[in-house]
């Protein structure tokens, strides 16, 4: 049976806000495709109208390609599949997918995997508290910004959709949250409902002053929904070394070399006698900045670090290792902060990237660098001198051997490596020096069961 299609059409770029006349209702015939291997046929329920969508608008989006003006206006949406050549999703499952603002669409799941609605769950629930609003502040708050019990987390746009479960879930983490929102409504909200423990009304009350005052000890970490005036206020009210990755000690300067880390982004060097701040440095050795600055695989690296700033270790010949784990990259430097040399692994690594740790072997001339890499689960051997991967140990799982978010390492002096893993990993494991030898592949796969490398 022919089905009516109704499409909402981008008809314009808007300029300014936007208002109706920038789309178009448009109606036309529909005759379900014969689909192709992997490709579900699904019927929209619930459209998504997100602030990532007025980006895409734009000529120069660069967040994701824009939006095609005079066609389907590009978004999210819940729907039921109606046909399906995917096993994963049967006719009947409903699914968060990309079908465009539009009644019927056929999307390739097998290249874009949609996320399953739980048979336990109200389809409200779906799209609200387990909604990407929702996803949005909890990967942000507790996967990026990491709180800690007792810590203090200011969150922006508190009263919006992502700002407010931010805050609740800093409160389940046992902190002290201040929100920031406009208009004596949406505060007396927070405070009444939320049970934030301070809010500051942008409107009526100067955001910086009021941050000092509720805040002498700094802030530990800000949830931004917001940017401009409000971000350059808190960056203000930071507390100093807020988000420390890592810690190293020259015992022979009294020097500590803080890798400084999930927010400053930069190498910091404490005395360790007095607690003194004695320098500082960013990438190349250049002056950190707050600028947002992305890394994109195959243009050219980025002046700045991206961040985590996840190990700054020094060598016993007098070089400081920095693993930049948004840019897959370690660089080399000197105790002064002057520049030696770089290199990437795996350098199509995203998200999370590939740098996370490193130790060094404990023979007198530290000729290996042992990589720990928690995004690909893996761990590299590397000629410390040419920065070069001689060998690649590991596989993702939760067998013994096996790595799982591999988030740090350390080395003894016997020759073995003891691993460290975080998200589900949860567990330490030690991997014994069986001697040397040439090996016939670089990548030896995991070290479990004993006999993949013997």
């Amino acid at each position: 049976m022919e089905k009516i299609n109704r499409q909402w059409i981008l008809a314009r770029r808007p300029s300014g806000p936007v208002v109706l006349e920038d789309f178009e209702l448009r109606e036309q015939p529909f005759t379900a495709p014969e689909l192709k291997p992997g490709e579900i046929l699904v019927q929209s329920l619930l459209f998504r109208c997100t602030p990532a969508m007025r980006t895409m608008m734009k000529a120069n989006s660069q967040f994701m390609p824009p939006m095609p003006v005079g066609e389907t206006v590009r978004g999210s949406a819940s729907a039921r599949v109606i046909d399906s050549a995917h096993d994963d999703y049967p006719a009947g499952t409903i699914v968060s997918t990309m079908p465009g603002w539009q009644d019927y669409a056929v999307v390739d799941a097998g290249q874009m995997p949609p996320g399953r609605k739980p048979d336990n769950i109200s389809l409200e629930d779906f799209e609200g508290v387990f909604g990407g609003n929702s996803i949005t502040a909890y990967f942000g708050l507790l996967e990026v910004g990491d709180p800690q019990p007792g810590e203090t987390v200011v969150v922006s746009g508190a009263a919006g959709s992502t700002g407010s479960i931010a805050a609740q879930i800093a409160r389940i983490k046992q902190c002290r949250v201040i929100g920031i929102a406009g208009g004596k409504e949406k505060c007396q909200w927070l405070k009444d409902a939320c049970r934030l423990d301070a809010v500051i009304d942008y409107k009526s009350e100067n955001i910086e002053s009021r941050l000092r005052e509720l805040c002498p000890d700094g802030v530990n970490v800000y949830f931004d929904n917001v940017g401009g005036a409000t971000l350059d206020a808190v960056i203000e009210n930071m507390a100093p070394f807020g988000r420390v990755a890592e810690i190293a000690i020259d015992a022979s300067a009294n020097e500590a070399y803080l890798a400084d880390g999930y927010g400053n982004k930069r190498v910091a060097v404490v005395d360790t006698m007095t607690g003194a701040f004695k320098r500082y440095w960013g990438a190349y050795g250049n002056t950190p900045a707050d600028d947002f600055i992305t890394y994109v695989p195959g243009e050219p690296l980025p002046q700045q670090f991206i961040g985590p700033v996840h190990c700054a270790e020094p060598s016993h010949d007098g070089l400081i290792y920095v693993c930049d784990r948004g840019a897959d990259r370690i660089q080399v430097f000197r105790p002064n902060g002057t520049f030696v040399k770089e290199a990437q692994v795996a350098p199509n690594t995203l998200g999370a990237g590939a740098t996370w740790d490193i130790a060094f072997s404990r023979d007198p001339d530290q000729e290996f660098i042992y990589l720990a890499d928690g995004s690909n689960m893996k761990v590299y051997v590397m000629d410390r001198q040419s920065l070069e991967v001689l060998y690649v140990i590991g596989e993702g799982g939760r067998q013994p051997g096996l790595f799982y978010g591999t988030h740090s390492i350390v080395t003894d002096s016997e020759g073995n490596f003891y691993t460290t893993e975080t998200y589900e990993g949860k567990r330490v494991q030690k991997f014994v020096y069986q001697g040397m030898r040439r090996l016939d592949l670089i990548d030896s796969g995991p070290a479990w069961p004993a006999s993949r490398i013997d």
